[in-house]
């Protein structure tokens, strides 16, 4: 079996306690809103976004979905949330006010898994509760429902659980309901790579004791972005939005003339134009969310194309700051899938150092990123060796995951 270690976003240790909530599916639709009510920190806010809204409010539109992704955008921006920068596992234990004891691990389980029936399957899915959680994970981009699988004990995984539950726990608190919460991180890398092997090698098979639901749907999504990704699309399933592109510069005349090209072209009713610096625009953006749907957002894709920060070698550590700091802003305003496309057009900044720079944009941004494409001017433009001044422009291309 596939059990592999997970980037997750988890809450901070201080705040872990206010976070935690019971599960989605044990309350009402009146029940929910009433916990959110009295706890309106907890990730039930997130689970049952529906709780934000009116009571008469279709529960299953898609502003409500929106609502979700919105709320789990701002708890990691305002630090409620944060992210380890290396994939890890996690060992949780539950002990109950009756002195009953469960430990498990955290993992992400392999979707190929479930597919062919090493995940053991006992219960019907039905359909509407089941596409309730697709929407949910689409439009979130984020696999919020964890699933309960149980497998044969293993000696060898029981002693290095055992071994990790000697130490310092990552969280310890005890719920409303009595149960005491104690999580523990497992981040050596040859601890991962140890129990990464031992799921493979010695565990066959896992059945699923709950979460049927939510295990389809995240296996439904999956198929969808492999089929998209198949068809050359970018993530068309993660795509809350109708298409629209809004346009910043810090100049007033390029604007003007960015907005006369589009009434030409007939495409001013899916582009808006601001005039702004974007250091400033992007940063208000992520603390504001309503001035953020007014500017068109969310946003899917944030394309960077500054001017050059630096003109010569003595300003290029002014200039990387400028690269980090836009970068950083972009990171955070973008979603979990989303993308971010970003350049440099000085040859002072090479591509190294702007590298540099987005990789400490994004510890900054608390965001891990994916490469999905690097690329240099075009042929027309040639790169001379030996005269360092025709290497002028490198441009990336990445995903938030």
């Amino acid at each position: 079996m596939h059990a592999d270690p997970i980037y997750c976003y988890r809450p901070t240790p201080e705040r872990a306690a206010e976070f935690a909530a019971p599960a989605y599916d044990v309350f009402d639709r009146a029940g929910a809103a009433a916990y959110v009510e009295a706890h309106p920190r907890s990730f039930l806010a997130i689970d049952r976004p529906e709780t934000g809204f009116a009571p008469d409010h279709d529960m299953y539109a898609a502003d409500v979905y929106e609502h979700a992704r919105d709320l789990l955008n701002e708890r990691v921006a305002d630090g409620t949330l944060l992210r380890d920068e290396k994939p890890c596992y996690y060992v949780w234990r539950l002990a109950t006010a009756e002195s009953h004891t469960q430990t498990g691990i955290v993992a992400g389980v392999a979707v190929d898994d479930y597919e062919d029936g090493t995940v053991h399957r006992h219960e019907d899915v039905l359909k509407a509760k089941a596409q309730d959680r697709i929407n949910h994970i689409r439009t979130t981009n984020a696999q919020t429902g964890p699933i309960f699988l149980a497998y044969r004990d293993d000696p060898t995984i029981d002693s290095l659980v055992a071994l990790t539950t000697t130490g310092e726990p990552l969280y310890d608190f005890t719920a409303e309901d009595g149960c005491r919460h104690t999580i523990w991180r497992i981040s050596r890398e040859v601890a991962v790579q140890s129990l990464q092997l031992m799921f493979d090698r010695q565990v066959p098979d896992a059945y699923i004791a709950d979460g049927h639901h939510r295990c389809a749907s995240a296996v439904a999504v999956c198929e969808e972005r492999r089929a998209a990704a198949r068809d050359g699309k970018l993530d068309e399933a993660a795509a809350g939005a109708d298409e629209f592109v809004r346009c910043v510069d810090v100049s007033q005349a390029a604007i003007d003339l960015a907005g006369e090209n589009a009434r030409l072209n007939k495409l001013d009713s899916t582009m808006g134009f601001t005039c702004a610096n974007v250091l400033e625009y992007l940063p208000e953006l992520a603390k504001d969310r309503a001035r953020l749907r007014e500017e068109g957002g969310p946003f899917d894709l944030i394309v960077l194309d500054p001017p050059a920060f630096t003109k010569s070698r003595g300003t290029v550590n002014h200039a990387s700051k400028g690269y980090r700091e836009i970068n950083q802003a972009a990171m955070r305003l973008l979603p979990r899938g989303g993308y971010l496309a970003t350049c440099s057009c000085s040859h002072f900044m090479t591509r190294d150092l702007l590298a540099k720079a987005i990789a400490e944009a994004a510890h900054n941004a608390n965001v891990q990123l994916k490469q999905v494409q690097e690329l240099q001017q075009a042929p027309d433009h040639p790169i001379l060796w030996g005269v360092p001044e025709t290497h002028y422009l490198d441009f990336f291309i990445f995903q938030v995951i």
